[in-house]
């Protein structure tokens, strides 16, 4: 989310002269890569939420922990 606000921010600069299209498409590439890298993060978690639960002996489909946003 920061990062796609970041885009927004590089991409109006650029149409009022204050970055070039490099900065754009540089910032586009990071975005992805933060995207990409959620995503992994996501996944990740899921498979050490369900790994915790069977450590447990709790079922798990029905575990789930509380995710703290403030991280």
């Amino acid at each position: 989310a920061q990062s796609a606000r970041l885009l927004e921010l590089v991409e109006l600069r650029l149409q009022h002269g204050g970055s070039t299209a490099l900065d754009v498409l540089q910032q586009r590439q990071q975005t992805a890569t933060a995207d990409a890298n959620l995503a992994r993060l996501v996944l990740a978690r899921e498979v050490a939420d369900q790994q915790l639960a069977a450590l447990i002996g709790e079922i798990p489909s029905r575990f789930d922990l509380p995710v703290d946003d403030a991280l």
